[in-house]
């Protein structure tokens, strides 16, 4: 019944989202279907570290991947990956399959990265079958799966992690892309440092305030 439920909320999804790769936490109403809870965006202050639970970030497929597309995973805001290994794994029915066959990681020092890149090992396909086996991979930070995701903070008040999503087919053209906030700051922005210019105007004010006077003077 759980699978049921879960496809027909799949194909909801798909009728009102066609041709949009989607990119959310597992639970989130809409897309994809509501499995369980999700973890909310997590507010950070000055952490230098963040973490999202196994079996938690997912992508939802539509359209289809192709052998040879790349999904690309960036980080904004000067976080980086933390994990030394990720995977995608294929989510079907309320669950990860623990399949990981399907995309291949081919960034070879993720940990430190701002960018993971994957390559598809295999089609998701057209079929309506493969709406409910392969519509929904999920971020696993290990060679194993529904393991954590852990990302390096940049320390930095007021500034957001967000996490985007790219795809390119094999010829490097897009296919779509997609956004979600991770880490959200609590604390206000820091001020801005005024620049060499901005001291060079006050220096200059203050030189022809000077000047002004002497001529005044005299």
């Amino acid at each position: 019944m759980k699978k049921i439920i879960g496809l027909a909320a799949v194909l909801c999804c798909l009728s009102s989202q066609a041709f949009a790769y989607t990119f959310t936490r597992v639970g989130q109403s809409v897309p994809p279907p509501p499995f369980d809870p999700p973890p909310a965006t997590q507010s950070i202050a000055l952490e230098a570290t963040g973490s999202f639970p196994g079996d938690s970030i997912s992508i939802g497929i539509d359209p289809p991947l192709a052998v040879g597309d790349r999904v690309v995973l960036t980080l904004t805001g000067g976080a980086t990956f933390d994990n030394a290994a990720y995977r995608l794994e294929q989510w079907q029915g309320g669950a990860g399959t623990g399949d990981l066959t399907y995309a291949t990681l081919t960034t070879a020092a993720p940990s430190g990265a701002t960018s993971i890149e994957f390559v598809m090992s295999e089609s998701t396909g057209l079929a309506t079958q493969v709406v409910a086996d392969v519509i929904i991979f999920v971020l696993s930070g290990n060679t194993t799966a529904g393991q954590a995701t852990n990302y390096a903070l940049p320390q930095i008040p007021g500034v957001d992690i967000a996490l985007q999503l790219q795809v390119f087919d094999a010829g490097n053209a897009s296919k779509g892309t997609a956004q979600m906030l991770l880490f959200q700051s609590s604390l206000a922005p820091l001020a801005p440092v005024p620049t060499l210019g901005f001291y060079g105007m006050l220096m200059l004010a203050a030189g022809l305030a000077w000047v002004a006077r002497r001529q005044m003077r005299s």
